[in-house]
């Protein structure tokens, strides 16, 4: 438009509005014939970018949303597909072994138990080395040259002998059932450690579909919200449209 429409624009009123039966008359003056034709177009575009400028957010939401549901829909059966064998596999163990037990308490138990079993692990290191310094004494005294003196004559008597073999044989049993509770001791302990590691896996795959599930419905709410205000919008959200697609420019004596 024209410097003068412009400067004219910026005086104050300089239209009026008739509300018909369908729609809304607009009436816009300007200063000359070739503004007149400027100035429908220039309103409809301002008009059609206010709308725009409403629209396009609930549009972009729209799409975001549409991406995540998808994203969504396509993670989540694999972290269920991962998640159902480890859940029947730790509500197996859990129910025969700590059955009484809430899912962090057994949890929580199977911790303790991996304590003790440390604690006693240290325990049977001390006897079996305490063992095995007992067979390398006894070993040392049983060996020949221990056994004869610088003369030829037998240095230890063979009633201590006898009684060295027997001990020795005694420590020998001994340090065999400390090593097979150090088995079974050790057995448990990883046991636990495995429950415990199940455990976690089973509370992080459970959270994230939980978390999935969670997120999907409410995308889907918020999906269903956008739509509805989409379908039906409001009427600044709606671009204009030209009554029969007309604008009558009516000229304007001077002194009106």
């Amino acid at each position: 438009m024209s410097k003068e429409q412009h400067d004219f624009l910026k005086q104050g009123q300089v239209r009026y509005i008739r509300q018909k039966e369908a729609y809304r008359e607009f009436h816009w003056y300007a200063v000359s014939e070739d503004d007149a034709r400027k100035m429908p177009q220039a309103f409809l575009e301002a008009w059609t970018n206010k709308v725009n400028s409403k629209l396009q957010p609930l549009l972009k939401q729209q799409q975001e949303l549409q991406e995540e549901i998808a994203e969504i829909k396509k993670e989540l059966p694999e972290k269920q597909k991962q998640f159902k064998p480890v859940e029947s596999k730790y509500k197996e163990i859990k129910n025969s072994r700590y059955s009484s037990f809430e899912n962090l308490e057994a949890y929580k138990k199977a911790k303790e138990t991996i304590l003790e079993m440390d604690k006693m692990l240290d325990v049977l290191e001390i006897e079996l080395a305490g063992i095995q310094e007992k067979l390398n004494s006894i070993e040392k005294y049983r060996k020949p040259q221990s056994l004869i003196d610088t003369l030829g004559y037998r240095a230890i008597p063979s009633q201590i002998l006898e009684k060295l073999d027997q001990m020795y044989i005694e420590q020998m049993i001994e340090q065999k059932s400390v090593k097979a509770r150090k088995k079974a001791t050790l057995q448990i302990c990883n046991r636990e450690k495995d429950f415990c590691d199940l455990f976690s896996q089973w509370k992080s795959l459970n959270y994230e579909v939980s978390h999935l599930g969670l997120n999907l419905e409410g995308c889907e709410i918020a999906l269903r919200d956008v739509e509805k205000v989409l379908a039906n919008p409001t009427p600044n959200m709606v671009p204009p449209k030209v009554y029969q697609n007309k604008v009558t420019i009516y000229p304007v004596r001077a002194g009106w």
